[in-house]
């Protein structure tokens, strides 16, 4: 993008305020280096203006598409400034006219972005969400025909009889079929150029289901019309007496011109995006957090998204991760218009905090429950509501997040933000919510803990929180073996056959209603002593020695 930029400048000398220049960095951009190797013919100018455009983004974590779009809108888009065609549009002629008299010349039009939007590296699409802006531009000179003159005429000449009429008609259309009018209106506007489109506009055309092929399409028509009058002066004879009775004749210009209306229009269409297909990308959510004591946080995202990134600050204690790289490259040169662009690339780091993190996908059964029965607000619901009519999965990520003691004094002062491609969201009041009611596990194995191998150990467990018994679910480990139990009114009992020693652990994760506990107990199961198995041994001995001294009698008393 940088490279790009670059070029710009040195072809043109009027420029965009913000502009991919090697030699006139951005604000903050160092591109010395990027201008070293332009000059030294190592980089082509697009991998130089790419090389800005990357630069300029410093916050590769998650998109911040205002940035893009701010950048995108300031950028100028001919207007006679810079007279270069985008990439990939042709000029349009005008077949019905002679070269000569072809008023509207060099007209072009071109969807310059989409926002939000990113081009996906790994998938090779440009991706688009259910809403948001479509940016055309276009440019055109007017250039009045010269005055002829001919045997028969006097003079001919042309004048602009009004102002151009421009008209912008911007669609969004699948390509299994159908297509919706996002905006329509006089292009000369400055707010025509930017098309607004909206979930509405695609309900339509079937984008949202699963089974649909989620392919989209962006088209913009431009009609330019220009009015101008076409003035003709003729030759007209004149002719008086002559002295011999005959009449003598020239041709003057006489009289005032006739007028002639000329209609000259041109009609430009543009399809966006211009690499494969653009795919819709649903993102709602619903998110329930709670402080699980003074130092852990346990967090619930439900989404119709993959979670790509998750930051979490508090104090001086950090945790960063992320699924994807996002960053900028040039787009629609010559201009120096911008493209979110990502790749996969898992990062992840910490200071003073542990966050364990888990994603998986879950029925629509289980979210809804979850979510209204921990107090959704309209966001879950929304969510619940389109993943039924449409059919979309529902991700759940949970985060176990574990601030370090000695960050936790004090004024609480944290945020989480996470999200996808196409949404953000900023958890900044985390910490002012006070830790839930601390729980506790008892565990008891009857009335002993050293059970006989063989023997069936009864296992009682008891979850209260500040005293109240209270219902939930817990996993129970013994023996290697994990199972999931129901506690009721703080009890649960069960039994297990006494075959080795061990440590029963029983954990309870919150509820949102109760903190999270695990309980402890260690159980003995021995096996029978050494001296009792000798002495059935030496007993078994003896006894066959005796019958061996009877039968060896026996013997001898009958020879």
């Amino acid at each position: 993008m940088r490279i790009a930029i670059l070029l710009l400048v040195l072809l043109s000398s009027v420029w965009a305020t913000d502009r991919l220049d090697p030699n006139n960095c951005p604000s903050g951009v160092e591109c010395s280096d990027v201008m070293k190797d332009y000059n030294n013919g190592a980089i082509s100018e697009k991998e130089a203006k790419d090389v800005v455009a990357s630069l300029l983004y410093e916050n590769p974590g998650y998109p911040d598409y205002a940035f893009v779009r701010d950048w995108n809108t300031a950028v100028q888009y001919g207007y006679n400034t810079y007279e270069e065609v985008p990439e990939g549009i042709d000029f349009y002629v005008d077949a019905d006219s002679a070269e000569s008299h072809v008023v509207i010349r060099e007209p072009w039009l071109a969807i310059m972005s989409v926002t939000p939007s990113m081009y996906d590296n790994d998938e090779d699409k440009v991706l688009v969400p259910p809403g948001g802006e479509v940016q055309s531009e276009y440019d055109y000179k007017i250039k009045i025909p010269n005055s002829t003159t001919n045997s028969e005429e006097c003079a001919r000449w042309w004048e602009q009889s009004g102002d151009p009429e421009e008209t912008l008609t911007v669609k969004v259309f699948s390509p299994s079929g159908g297509n919706t009018i996002i905006a329509e209106g006089k292009a000369s506007e400055p707010e025509q150029r930017m098309a607004e489109y909206t979930r509405s506009h695609l309900d339509s055309l079937g984008m949202f289901g699963m089974g649909s092929s989620n392919e989209v399409y962006f088209d913009a028509t431009l009609d330019i019309h220009v009015p101008v009058n076409r003035y003709d002066i003729y030759r007209e004879p004149y002719c008086s007496p002559t002295p011999d009775g005959g009449l003598h004749c020239e041709y003057r210009c006489t009289g005032g011109p006739r007028v002639e209306e000329e209609n000259h229009r041109a009609q430009l269409h543009t399809t966006y995006p211009e690499i494969g297909v653009a795919r819709l990308h649903e993102f709602a959510y619903y998110v329930s957090y709670v402080f699980d004591t003074d130092s852990r946080i346990v967090l619930n995202l439900f989404s119709l998204a993959p979670m790509n990134f998750f930051n979490v600050q508090f104090k001086d204690a950090y945790y960063n991760k992320g699924n994807y790289n996002y960053g900028l490259k040039h787009s629609s040169a010559p201009y120096d218009a911008l493209q979110f662009t990502g790749y996969p690339r898992e990062t992840e780091s910490g200071h003073k905090m542990s966050v364990r993190t888990e994603g998986k996908v879950v029925d629509i059964t289980t979210a809804a429950k979850f979510i209204y029965e921990h107090g959704a607000g309209d966001e879950g619901q929304n969510m619940i509501a389109t993943a039924q009519k449409y059919g979309y999965p529902i991700y759940h990520t949970t985060a176990d997040i574990v601030i370090e003691k000695s960050e936790i004094s004090g004024e609480k002062k944290c945020s989480i933000v996470t999200g996808s491609h196409f949404a953000k969201i900023v958890l900044d009041d985390v910490c002012d919510r006070e830790p839930l009611p601390q729980s506790e596990i008892t565990i008891t194995t009857g009335d002993k803990d050293e059970y006989k191998k063989g023997e069936t150990i009864p296992i009682k467990i008891t979850m209260a929180s500040d005293s109240e018994p209270f219902s939930g679910t817990a996993h129970l480990t013994f023996q290697g073996e994990t199972q999931e139990i129901s506690i009721e009114n703080g009890a649960w009992s069960g039994e297990f056959p006494a075959e080795e020693g061990g440590v029963v652990t029983v954990e309870f994760e919150t509820d949102l209603k109760h903190s999270s506990a695990t309980g402890l107990k260690k159980i003995s199961v021995t096996k029978e002593e050494a001296w009792g198995f000798m002495l059935q041994l030496v007993l078994l001995v003896g006894f066959w020695y005796m019958m061996y001294i009877v039968l060896k009698k026996v013997v001898r008393k009958y020879r």
